[in-house]
């Protein structure tokens, strides 16, 4: 799921020009992006990690790339005129329990992820504001 240098540099010039409440969001989505990548990778990087992961780890993890595919959706769905702003707080919980029921990984354990839904959902309104 890494982004090419190609894709954040036009990411990054639009936010340079931006002059709008739009530009900001996509910044902070971004900075998202890119404190998750860097976590995501470390885990790899532990060549032990995975045998150590427990299943609220799991949770934590496959929420957070949820939480992304939201964020980033919001993006998208702005662009194409559906939405009048990105990241609509309104909409964000669902997009993400709609991503994760996407997800094979939590067939059967829709209840263990609600807590992990739930602190998305709080760090979105701490991070943006809303």
């Amino acid at each position: 799921m890494k982004l090419s240098d190609e894709v954040i540099s036009t990411l990054r010039d639009y936010i340079a020009y931006s002059r709008d409440e739009d530009g900001e969001k996509i910044a902070l989505i971004l900075k998202e992006y890119q404190v998750f990548f860097s976590r995501w990778r470390s885990r790899f990087d532990d060549s032990d990690y995975f045998a150590r992961e427990q299943a609220a780890d799991r949770c934590e993890h496959t929420t957070s790339w949820a939480y992304l595919y939201a964020l980033s959706s919001s993006v998208f769905d702005h662009a194409r005129g559906k939405n009048d702003t990105i990241g609509r707080p309104e909409y964000l919980k669902d997009n993400v329990a709609s991503a994760l029921r996407l997800s094979t990984i939590i067939h059967g354990q829709e209840d263990n992820f609600e807590e992990y839904v739930n602190l998305y959902q709080r760090r979105y309104n701490r991070h943006f504001g809303n």
